[in-house]
């Protein structure tokens, strides 16, 4: 048509209604770990971890009566997401938008106790704080085999998204945050595994046969195994 020229992009949706947003290109996805070195607590006997700490869930040691608990690491593991935007505004009003990116942290804080009757036997602490330091480093490696899926699991989310709209500008928050919390939920279940995977890892380390290991280090320091002296 003569005379027409070139439209812009811009133009040509305000032409077309807006009823479609263009490609704004694929999201990227970043998962990372950050883990925090764990401080020794031993303000607490054994006989406090063991009123303390024997529901916990990640302590075998702490089922068995037999056993007093002279050491322990409580780890936090949560994930924290940021999710960012591309957005396209037009003169109506109206925005297109995409995820242009996921950053996925993985937040691991540990905290390792250790009782305080142990600081004495300076066999007895040493081992024990050695046995809760083989519970941090399968703690990192289980969370570091993860990883991958966990990215796997976000780009196969966020790829499917695609640019999203035509919204109401006063929308585009809300809309934002719906699908940010989407995301959440999406990875909500490779964390469960990782959680679940983790415990039964850590269950390797907390057996009775690697209890009479370790107690066998240190003779006369550790209780036997009846419990008594």
């Amino acid at each position: 048509m003569p005379g027409m020229g070139l439209i812009s992009l811009h133009a040509a949706y305000l032409l077309a209604g807006l009823s479609t947003c263009p490609d704004m290109g694929k999201p990227e996805v970043h998962v990372q770990l950050n883990a925090s070195d764990p401080p020794y607590y031993t303000n607490m006997s054994s006989a406090d971890l063991t009123a303390g700490f024997s529901d916990n869930p990640d302590s075998t040691l702490a089922t068995d009566g037999n056993w007093m608990v002279g050491g322990l690491t409580v780890s936090d593991l949560r994930g924290e997401y940021t999710v960012n935007f591309k957005t396209l505004t037009y003169e109506d009003g109206t925005v297109c938008m995409s995820v242009s990116n996921v950053d996925f942290e993985i937040v691991y804080t540990p905290v390792i106790y250790i009782a305080s009757d142990f600081l004495n036997k300076t066999c007895k602490y040493t081992v024990t704080k050695a046995h809760e330091r083989l519970h941090v480093g399968t703690d990192l490696e289980t969370i570091n085999d993860f990883t991958p899926q966990i990215e796997d699991q976000l780009h196969g989310y966020v790829d499917t998204l695609g640019s999203m709209g035509p919204f109401d500008a006063a929308s585009v928050n809300g809309e934002q945050t719906a699908i940010t919390n989407t995301i959440q939920q999406d990875a909500a279940p490779i964390l469960d595994e990782l959680i679940e995977v983790r415990r039964q890892r850590q269950g390797k380390i907390d057996t009775i046969e690697n209890y009479k290991r370790e107690t066998a280090l240190c003779p006369g320091e550790f209780p036997n195994f009846d419990g008594s002296q």
